[in-house]
């Protein structure tokens, strides 16, 4: 794909970057925020190379200041709204599809709060992407706090049961 040759030619793996990639980062977002689905996905699997990335260095003896890369990532993710963006009016099931190291991510750093779980909620009420949204959920309830989860058993619990799908009651059936 044209955008990853660009991105390679931009950003070298070979140099791999012990500090925050603000730049680098902002590229992506412009991607992501794009109205083409090829250049979302991009954008996504750009942001999520930068998990990765700083993932490798937390656990090499290559980084001095670690809490400091974190902190920075998860500032840069607040700042831009990824959730908002990502779950909001502009939402596709494909970039929610490939967004599981990104929410991971964030639901492992304790980033996401009681309104990301609202957005993602009511992205799970549309009926195009209800499966998705669910499967997400399903997948970030191990990592979310606890208090999360009750908002979400709460949500489930206010659900109609005609609206009960496999993909609900799947999300039921979590421990």
């Amino acid at each position: 794909m044209l955008v990853e040759f660009i991105w390679t030619a931009v950003k070298d793996p070979i140099d791999a970057h012990l500090s925050f990639d603000r730049d680098g980062l902002d590229l992506a977002f412009k991607y992501f925020l794009s109205s083409t689905l090829t250049m979302r996905l991009s954008g996504v699997t750009q942001i999520t190379n930068h998990i990765n990335l700083l993932n490798e260095l937390l656990n090499s003896d290559n980084i001095l200041d670690s809490d400091s890369l974190d902190q920075q990532l998860n500032l840069w993710l607040i700042e831009n709204q990824i959730m908002e963006h990502m779950f909001g009016p502009n939402l596709h099931v494909e970039v929610i599809k490939q967004s599981n190291t990104l929410l991971t991510y964030l639901a492992i750093e304790g980033k996401i709060s009681k309104d990301h779980i609202d957005i993602m909620w009511a992205a799970a009420q549309l009926k195009h992407c209800s499966r998705s949204v669910y499967d997400v959920l399903s997948m970030l309830i191990g990592n979310l706090e606890p208090e999360l989860i009750i908002h979400l058993r709460d949500l489930l619990l206010k659900l109609e049961p005609k609206d009960h799908t496999e993909a609900v009651r799947n999300l039921k059936e979590f421990p």
